[in-house]
């Protein structure tokens, strides 16, 4: 934000498409400032973005490696056959809820989670409300935004199909 800030500030506006992609930092390392104190302020926001950028990738890939442990393959392996579902996700869901078979249902996890309905009862009364976001708000947002994929028609793409190709016939039937 302090980069885009900077720049409109200072009249250097982007029109080629969606910022922060490569295109996108292709000409903002091009853009000259007039004032030597600007040009030192972006440079340095862009070397904190790169210095950012770097360790996220870092991070993926102590992730990436973490995940090829006997530990957490076949679980990873698992969860990656579901639409929605790839590598961090999982490991992220795999981090959160610890092992999948302590519970004994999907309501279960789902209750662990924090997906269920609330619900008030007095006498023959029963009002239902939101979700009760109990658990773990991490884990909760990864399986929603995962969830998000199954509102479009169920069809199995490129990417899918290979992530697919080391599941169980059980697990790719669910799908």
């Amino acid at each position: 934000m302090r980069v885009m800030h900077l720049l409109h500030a200072r009249v250097q506006v982007y029109n080629s498409g969606g910022y922060w992609t490569k295109k996108f930092m292709v000409w903002v390392n091009q853009v000259g400032l007039s004032e030597p104190n600007d040009e030192h302020v972006l440079r340095g926001h862009l070397a904190e973005i790169d210095f950012i950028q770097s360790r996220i990738w870092e991070v993926e890939r102590q992730i990436r490696a973490t995940s090829a442990l006997p530990r957490f393959r076949e679980s990873t392996q698992i969860l990656r056959g579901f639409r929605g579902i790839r590598l961090m996700t999982a490991m992220q869901l795999i981090c959160e809820t610890g092992d999948f078979s302590r519970f004994k249902s999907a309501p279960a996890l789902m209750s662990y989670l924090g997906l269920i309905p609330s619900q008030h009862s007095s006498e023959s009364t029963t009002r239902y409300g939101g979700i009760t976001k109990t658990g773990s708000p991490q884990a909760r947002k990864a399986l929603i935004g995962a969830a998000w994929k199954y509102i479009y028609s169920p069809r199995v793409g490129v990417s899918l199909r290979t992530r697919q190709q080391d599941c169980s016939a059980r697990v790719v039937e669910i799908i």
